[in-house]
């Protein structure tokens, strides 16, 4: 769910329609015979601020979790349940998707570490093997 088509760009305003959103997603997932995995869901709400600068152009900060407080509960079809709270993902925060891991904030800064680590790892065993070259 886009936040940019909303009134405001703040957070806690919309949580209720957010939460009905997704609250509906879960019913329809479980009256076709699924279920949302709530352990596995994360909301990574994107709200931002535009500051204009000197040379027309603006500089976009992402704010925080801690900048923009307020939390996603799901009721879980079994009324019986009590409420779920979903993670919440900052905007520097990596998530694995496919194999890869995406920052929300759209760059791969984890997935190069991640990458590169396993790399290192590797040349490092290769290096460290008892083998012998004839």
């Amino acid at each position: 769910m886009d936040l940019i088509g909303l009134p405001s760009n703040e957070l806690s305003p919309h949580l209720p329609l957010i939460t009905a959103t997704l609250q509906l997603w879960q019913n329809l997932l479980n009256v076709t015979g699924g279920d949302l995995s709530r352990p596995k869901c994360a909301v990574a709400p994107l709200t931002y601020n535009f500051t204009p600068t000197r040379y027309g152009d603006a500089s976009v900060k992402l704010f925080t979790i801690d900048e923009t407080p307020g939390q996603i509960e799901l009721q879980p079809f079994n009324q019986a349940e009590f409420l779920t709270i979903l993670r919440r993902l900052g905007p520097e925060a990596a998530e694995r998707y496919l194999g890869l891991h995406l920052n929300v904030n759209c760059t791969w800064t984890f997935e190069f570490h991640k990458r590169k680590d396993q790399m290192d790892k590797m040349a490092r065993r290769i290096t460290d093997a008892a083998m012998k070259r004839h």
